[in-house]
């Protein structure tokens, strides 16, 4: 009896090892499309599975990594999408490429950033349990990606230097903001959450901000002018 309980015992971890699988990238594309997966075949959102990602992927759906779980994302890959991907634990990201999602929630889970690619959050990073969450690469908080640019070359708007230069003083700042440029331009202000607090269009090259009214900590501008788009941060004291 006790062998008979054994052998189905090994049968059933056989049949569990076999389940799983390792998918992998082939060409850039949308995680949805056959094509992009050696094998023809579109993997599930939720698995314990291997994930190879050696091109630039967007996802239309949350991610969610069950144990056993592993996602390598390589120097020429990424994972982009306005949505979240919870890491549970006995799952593992490892990114070198580019990550940008809204939400990373990690219940017990690991990942690991490294460079030379970035991380873009939309908001915020939920690491609970004996999840754990490291990054020597860049880090960036705010709503500045966008998943559909042309050839899925997903890089984020990260902090960046303008075609112009854009002067932000006092930083930190306590009542007002000065902000100057060379040219018109436009302005947001968001939280580390990415929420907006406000938006200015300046009439001239130049404008004063009131912040007196914000609660200490740390800011985004996003200022946009004919040339593009570039990102700084600002101190509320």
């Amino acid at each position: 009896m006790k062998i008979k309980l054994s052998l189905l015992f090994l049968l059933f971890i056989g049949c569990q090892i076999a389940m799983s699988a390792t998918w992998t990238t082939i060409s850039r594309g949308y995680w949805n499309s056959a094509q992009v997966w050696s094998g023809g075949i579109v993997p599930p959102y939720t698995s314990s599975d291997t994930f190879i990602i050696q091109h630039p992927v967007a996802f239309s759906d949350n991610i969610v990594l069950n144990a056993g779980a592993f996602i390598r994302i390589d120097s020429t890959g990424g994972l982009c999408a306005h949505k979240n991907i919870t890491v549970n634990a006995g799952a593992n990201v490892t990114k070198y490429g580019i990550l940008e999602v809204d939400t990373l929630y990690i219940p017990g889970g690991d990942v690991s950033c490294n460079i030379p690619g970035k991380v873009v959050l939309w908001r915020y990073a939920i690491i609970t349990n004996s999840g754990s969450f490291s990054s020597n690469c860049a880090l960036n908080v705010g709503p500045w990606f966008e998943c559909s640019r042309p050839f899925f070359e997903f890089m984020g708007i990260a902090e960046n230097e303008s075609e112009y230069t854009i002067s932000i003083f006092p930083n930190p700042a306590n009542d007002k903001l000065q902000i100057e440029m060379q040219s018109r331009f436009d302005i947001e202000i968001y939280d580390l959450k990415g929420g907006v607090i406000n938006k200015f269009e300046a009439c001239e090259n130049k404008i004063a901000v009131d912040v007196s009214m914000l609660v200490r900590g740390i800011y985004f501008i996003k200022v946009t002018t004919v040339n593009g788009i570039s990102l700084r941060k600002f101190l509320k004291d």
